[in-house]
């Protein structure tokens, strides 16, 4: 099934580009999760001016939700979207539902970390599982057209060339999530 209204990724300048990619989240912090990745999926492309100074033009969309907790995504301790919560493309056979893409505004940074506060605590990229070395809390994928786990697929079982990449330290096999794909495991539509 393919969706009526397909949003298209712009193509832009290169020199405009900051960063762009994914943000998947596991949502369970500080208990284990099942590592699913789709709690909430964000695109997202952050971009400089050469108008703007001191700022940056942030371009993010959420992509799905898979989780029970009621969500806050934000991007360097400011919250710009909440209300995570349900599940939105994250089941085989549903029909794709789009979002919006919403334009912020973000201060100038040599990062741009993601964060979500599950209501029991905020975590971000640099928060990790104590469950699990193997798995963080937030991934962050180089890619807009990544495909994520459906509801209760594991990452490394959608994708059998995470467990090589977390097994070299995150030193090899850093383009994994090109590699080989599970397409039943993964949201396709």
């Amino acid at each position: 099934m393919k969706p009526e209204i397909e949003i298209p990724v712009p193509e832009l300048d290169p020199s405009k580009i900051v960063w762009q990619g994914m943000w998947l989240f596991e949502d369970n912090y500080p208990s284990q999760g099942d590592y699913d990745f789709n709690d909430v999926v964000v695109r997202f492309r952050i971009e400089e001016s050469a108008n703007i100074k001191n700022e940056v033009l942030a371009y993010i969309q959420v992509m799905a939700t898979g989780a029970n907790f009621n969500n806050s995504f934000g991007i360097n301790g400011k919250i710009y979207v909440e209300n995570l919560t349900g599940y939105m493309n994250v089941r085989k056979g549903t029909s794709r539902v789009e979002t919006e893409v919403i334009q912020i505004t973000l201060p100038k940074a040599s990062e741009y970390i993601p964060m979500l506060n599950n209501g029991k605590a905020t975590f971000d990229l640099n928060s990790y599982n104590v469950h699990s070395a193997d798995f963080p809390n937030v991934l962050e994928i180089p890619s807009v057209d990544f495909k994520w786990c459906l509801e209760n697929i594991r990452i490394d079982e959608a994708y059998p060339m995470y467990t090589k990449w977390v097994d070299s330290g995150c030193k090899s096999y850093t383009d994994w999530y090109k590699g080989e794909r599970k397409d039943d495991m993964v949201y396709m539509e």
